[in-house]
């Protein structure tokens, strides 16, 4: 399957100004990757968690946060709010997902991958990053096939 067939089926689900974005950010994530630039890698994967978060704000109410906006900071409270939302929707999209991309965000945060930290990022932390963000990536593309 060629990423246009991937993001055809997506953009059926999504809003295409969401799907674009996010398809690059892991692709750049992938080659920052393969060339062993872990800061990098999770440069791009940190700008996959702020689309894949649109997404979920996307399924849950209907609306996002534009890209132009940023987004309120990532915390359990903001977890909380999603689990809130009614139970016709998906527990992918209300629980699975968003704890997910918080544990990426967290892991993102305490590596060194965006802020100094006294642990510099390694290949497991980029490992650990990449693996979830394919697992979420593939997620979404099984609901919305």
């Amino acid at each position: 399957m060629t990423r246009s067939d991937v993001q055809a089926i997506l953009n059926n689900a999504y809003p295409p100004e969401l799907v674009v974005p996010m398809l690059t950010s892991y692709e750049n994530a992938l080659l920052e990757f393969k060339m062993g630039r872990w800061q990098y890698s999770g440069n791009e994967i940190g700008q996959f968690i702020e689309v894949a978060r649109r997404i979920v704000e996307y399924q849950l109410d209907g609306k996002y946060t534009s890209l132009a906006d940023k987004l309120t900071v990532f915390s359990e409270k903001v977890l909380a709010t999603y689990e809130a939302h009614s139970s016709s929707i998906p527990e992918t999209y209300r629980i699975v997902i968003p704890r997910i991309l918080y544990a990426m965000y967290c892991l993102r945060n305490k590596r060194g991958m965006i802020h100094k930290s006294h642990i510099d990022p390694n290949k497991m932390d980029a490992s650990v990053l990449l693996g979830n963000t394919k697992w979420v990536l593939a997620e979404f593309f099984r609901q919305a096939s």
